[in-house]
């Protein structure tokens, strides 16, 4: 399932950081899992466009980019300005 190659934000479905992984698991669900694979945190899908799926965690107020272009996963709270958090090492779309 990973690949590289037709990857864009319209088609991602899992993005792997070094201890870690954002991964699609319902329709408009994603959760975050840990390096063992352990779900840690649960998102609702905003919006997708060609270079980025965008995540919100409401209890948090914490808004996640999955940007493919720039292969980096930024966040920010409070509709604020979003920050570098990881880089995106690997990643995988629908098959």
């Amino acid at each position: 399932m990973l690949t590289s190659g037709g990857l864009t934000g319209r088609n991602v479905m899992q993005a792997n950081y070094a201890d870690g992984r954002f991964q699609k698991t319902q329709p408009g669900g994603w959760q975050e899992f840990n390096a063992v694979g352990e779900a840690t945190f649960s998102f609702q899908e905003t919006a997708r466009d060609d270079w980025s799926v965008y995540l919100i965690d409401p209890s948090r107020n914490l808004q996640i980019q999955i940007d493919i272009h720039r292969k980096m996963i930024s966040w920010g709270q409070n509709n604020g300005p979003r920050s570098d958090l990881y880089p995106i090492v690997s990643m995988a779309r629908a098959q």
